[in-house]
């Protein structure tokens, strides 16, 4: 810190500053920075109230000279009690990272004027201004509920790793949107997010909790699926490490957002049109449109799709919705491609819902749609790992195994926790 702000030292009981006593500097040099017993705590170092002219210097100089002091007394200067080193630039990091958070988050809770007003949203000027409250309150982190997550949400490590060596068909649930799929001996990555590395870029919201399992845990992943490109969903740094860890798994995300998993390195990108089919890693995958959207940018501006996958390998038949509003396109999929052994749906952020109806299901909207996919299995997703909304952690659980007919249809995970699948027919 500047010498500037540095507070003067008191004299001690011999009226001479500490360390100057009887004439002996103790190898201080004219006893320069010497503190005595007594003083304790409340000792202050040397300030530039003894050396006026300082103040005159530009603040760097003032640092610079802090700094040759510091060397001759041969000892590191305590700053003043209260009082912290003037670094503005940490300052204005914060709020830009703030700002940038807030407006990058939009992405998942932004007006849209395409198609009719959804009935539960408020009109479009009052939802204008209560989003950019909810933005705000996303990224300070008033949504986190740590204490909550901390009840039981989270396996233990061991536990959590005793459940990758499951055999057979299994899901593993990592938190949010990020599964670990392995159907027919195919192993699918959902919507992958884990805490390897910082961007601007990509920014991520605060979290509840994380997950037990980190990426370098992970099994030989065949495929990495992405439902969109909203931050919470689609990580760049998390992207570039599975594309060194894992380089011949190819990635399959919706159309026009390609240009991320090339930039991650992977060799091999499907992006296919809704409606089309890539075989990847020995997985049929088809690509159908959710009600939501990819908004990775500071307007919050529509820039991309969001899909529904559905997955098809060995005999299996599985929905990946990794976020999505309800509406009738899940009754066609239903009609088209059910009934479903397994279907992952989001059952959380769907508060406030005058905000956010028209592009966040809530967990009964998540019942009714695996009731019209005539899923045998459901499980909640999007939920209990970062601080979108306000609702109590653990509503979007609670409220999904109520609107279900029992956990025989409906299930949620802690976040983890592998559950293994029954062999088809039982």
């Amino acid at each position: 810190m500047p010498l500037a702000k540095l507070r003067p030292m008191r004299l001690n009981g011999h009226g001479a500053y500490p360390g100057k006593s009887g004439g002996s500097g103790g190898g201080m040099g004219k006893g320069q920075g010497r503190v005595d017993a007594d003083e304790g705590a409340d000792a202050r170092p040397v300030s530039v109230a003894r050396r006026p002219w300082l103040r005159s210097l530009p603040w760097r100089m003032q640092v610079q000279s802090r700094h040759r002091l510091q060397s001759r007394l041969g000892r590191t200067l305590p700053s003043a009690p209260g009082r912290v080193a003037r670094r503005p630039w940490r300052t204005l990091r914060r709020v830009l990272s703030v700002a940038l958070l807030g407006a990058a988050l939009a992405g998942c809770h932004a007006v849209t004027t395409d198609g009719p007003h959804h009935p539960a949203l408020l009109p479009p000027g009052l939802r204008s201004a209560g989003l950019a409250l909810h933005h705000l309150n996303i990224a300070s982190g008033l949504y986190v509920r740590r204490a909550e997550a901390g009840d039981g949400l989270v396996m233990s490590r061991q536990e959590a790793l005793a459940g990758l060596t499951t055999r057979g068909d299994s899901l593993t649930w990592l938190g949010h949107s990020t599964v670990l799929l392995r159907l027919g001996g195919v192993t699918i990555l959902t919507d992958p997010v884990f805490p390897v590395g910082f961007s601007l870029e990509s920014p991520l919201p605060h979290r509840h909790a994380l997950a037990p399992i980190g990426l370098d845990d992970l099994p030989p992943i065949d495929v990495v699926l992405l439902s969109h490109g909203d931050y919470d969903h689609l990580h760049s740094p998390t992207l570039k490490a599975l594309a060194t860890r894992f380089p011949k798994a190819p990635i399959v995300l919706p159309d026009g957002l390609e240009s991320h998993g090339e930039k991650a390195g992977f060799t091999t990108v499907e992006h296919p049109p809704v409606g089309e089919t890539v075989v990847a890693g020995g997985a049929r995958i088809t690509a159908f449109p959710a009600v939501h959207g990819t908004r990775r940018n500071l307007l919050a501006k529509l820039d991309g799709e969001a899909y529904v996958w559905d997955i098809r390998t060995a005999g299996r038949a599985a929905l990946f919705v990794g976020d999505s509003a309800h509406g009738p396109i899940f009754g066609e999929i239903g009609r088209r491609g059910g009934p479903y052994d397994l279907a992952l749906v989001p059952i959380g952020a769907f508060e406030p819902s005058p905000l956010v109806a028209d592009m966040h299901s809530t967990p009964e909207d998540a019942a009714l749609i695996l009731a019209e996919l005539r899923a045998t299995l459901g499980i909640g997703i999007h939920w209990g790992t970062f601080a979108l909304s306000p609702e109590p952690l653990r509503d979007p659980a609670d409220r999904f195994l109520a609107a279900s007919d029992g956990n025989r249809r409906a299930r949620v995970l802690r976040i983890g926790e592998t559950l293994r699948l029954e062999p088809r027919g039982n």
